[in-house]
């Protein structure tokens, strides 16, 4: 049997290759695709990219707080969302992340209202801070008609906060966790964000954030690996496999999988919208959407934003890239396998091919069975999967970087970030 080792070089190699930042070259583009296409995509991504710090382990387009920029960064989104609405765009469901949504409040609940307004909209995620779940903040929040409130912890050790510039800016692991048990029932969906494969991390501080996870009554837990943004980094891949496992078997009696790192108590809305979408669009400077089998990304330049904005209502491109009709099958098929299972049947050619070949070979390398025409991931399986998602996201986040050397270059820096 090939080894774990071999497979997973090569998926690294596969993955690397088709979503490197070299196979997704940087083209600025005249018209923006939201404008020329027929379709509707279903679900809208709005970035926000401001913060009070900048995280060392972030890999996201983000810039530290100019509050006079970001007040004419919430006013350009607001006409962007208008340009989507006259395009003929009708959105289901709303994601706000970052960044730090919530950086200005009464922006964040303006920008809500108007989306609300806008669009039927069934379901709204926002990202936050642990600073966000206390005082009139955590109230605006509520009546804002958020349904997930997605709250970046990363970790419930002191060290790995501190060594994050996280402790002083939200507290100890302990205050977080009170936090979190007050703000238990306030969401449909409360999720907790953390990192494993940090640098120097134990198998007992895991254990002690997974019995932290077990004693709140949350809804959710995203559980990511860490992901350099360097898609040569290294990546500690037998830490990675070890722990992976790990947190799988410690949160078995009280969480399913949702995707492939995010465990759900119950039915729960999930941020990677990836996976139910197969069209989104994308709103705010930096942000990604995919419509109509291309691939685009809103400009990085903060400033070239707002300015272009207020002129025609959207922004330009970073890059825009229309994928093949094979590459849309694959990428289909790794979104849908995210979600820890594949329809081996979609009545695509392509993409039935695939499927079956996989749901073939998934039982020979104990990664998977087969279960009423279905592929369902094994634990091992599902760690296979991790690494191509990790990196997929490791190529996006070197497409990010690429993207913001450009809008240096171009001379737009000012407001762009690092």
């Amino acid at each position: 049997m090939i080894s774990e080792r071999v497979l997973v070089a090569l998926m690294r190699h596969v993955a690397g290759r088709t979503f490197n930042s070299r196979t997704l070259p940087s083209a600025h583009s005249s018209e923006h695709p939201l404008r020329v296409c027929a379709s509707t995509p279903r679900t809208l991504y709005v970035h926000v990219p401001f913060c009070r710090e900048i995280c060392p382990f972030c890999s996201f387009h983000r810039l530290k707080l100019d509050r006079e920029l970001a007040q004419r960064y919430f006013d350009a989104l607001e006409c962007e969302l208008d340009s989507h609405l006259h395009a003929g765009h009708s959105y289901r469901y709303l994601y706000v992340g970052g960044g730090t949504p919530t950086i200005l409040p009464d922006r964040l609940s303006r920008l809500l209202e108007g989306a609300y307004r806008r669009w039927p909209l069934e379901s709204v995620s926002v990202e936050a801070n642990p600073d966000a779940l206390e005082g009139e903040l955590l109230r605006r929040l509520v009546d804002s008609g958020i349904h997930r409130l997605s709250v970046g912890v990363q970790s419930f050790a002191d060290r790995h906060l501190e060594a994050m510039n996280r402790l002083r800016k939200y507290g100890t692991g302990e205050s977080i966790r009170d936090r979190l048990a007050a703000a238990a029932g306030m969401f449909e969906t409360l999720n907790i964000d953390l990192i494993f494969n940090l640098p120097t991390q134990t198998e007992e501080e895991i254990r002690r954030d997974a019995r932290v996870l077990r004693s709140l009554p949350i809804d959710q837990v995203t559980w990511y690996p860490l992901m350099p943004s360097d898609p040569t980094g290294n990546r500690h891949v037998a830490r990675e496999q070890a722990q992976f496992s790990l947190i799988n078997r410690l949160l078995a009696d009280d969480f399913s999988p949702s995707s492939v790192w995010c465990f759900s108590r119950g039915a729960t809305m999930i941020d990677e919208y990836v996976i139910d979408s197969h069209e989104y669009a994308g709103a705010g400077s930096g942000a990604f959407g995919f419509v109509a089998g291309t691939l685009y990304a809103n400009t990085f330049s903060v400033v070239d934003y707002c300015r272009r904005v207020a002129q025609s209502g959207m922004p330009p491109t970073a890059m825009v890239r229309t994928f093949s009709p094979v590459e849309r099958g694959l990428y289909r098929l790794l979104m849908d396998f995210f979600a820890t299972f594949l329809p081996v049947a979609r009545d695509d050619g392509f993409y039935d091919a695939v499927a079956g070949f996989l749901a073939r070979l998934a039982p020979l390398l104990g990664a998977g069975s087969i279960e009423g025409g279905t592929v369902r991931l094994s634990l091992r399986g599902r760690y296979w999967l991790l690494v191509l998602m990790r990196e997929f996201f490791a190529g996006v986040n070197a497409l990010r970087q690429t993207c913001l050397a450009a809008a240096h270059y171009s001379g737009g820096s000012a407001g762009v970030g690092a």
